[in-house]
């Protein structure tokens, strides 16, 4: 089941990437073990996440950088095979990292929007260190 989360960014399981809605234009999957195959016509990225394993800075910023360039135009799902800790913890990431919200700001929106939701083991300490790497991932006028 699909899960709006802000703007043009959804939550979404395996199902859903394997056949996305039609408002859907791109698709960001996030899991390592499950192979995915892009669906047609549609804008599509891999991130290889482990489930359960703290996430490396590389791969976040990556993950953050991607939606940050694509987000203005496509309506994106970011997907996992379940979609309750790799897909959320990217997106709590992204809006840390782009929107300027604290972790646990970040993390009551994704779980109000997605309950159940899960972050990835010390995915605040991966997301703080991103943000003092990367500055031009901050918030635009900061």
């Amino acid at each position: 089941m699909i899960s709006y989360v802000d703007h043009q960014l959804y939550i979404g399981e395996q199902a859903d990437a394997e056949s996305p809605p039609p408002f859907i234009s791109a698709v960001f999957w996030t899991a390592l073990e499950v192979p995915l195959s892009p669906p047609p016509n549609i804008v599509f990225a891999r991130l290889p996440l482990r489930e359960y394993t703290e996430p490396d800075i590389i791969d976040i910023e990556m993950g953050v950088d991607w939606l940050v360039r694509h987000l203005p135009t496509h309506h994106i799902l970011v997907a996992c095979r379940v979609g309750f800790g790799r897909s959320p913890s990217l997106i709590i990431a992204y809006l840390c990292c782009r929107h300027g919200l604290s972790f646990q700001e970040a993390q009551a929106l994704v779980t109000q929007k997605r309950p159940g939701t899960t972050p990835l083991p010390r995915l605040a300490r991966v997301i703080e260190q991103l943000k003092m790497k990367s500055p031009a991932l901050s918030p635009p006028n900061r």
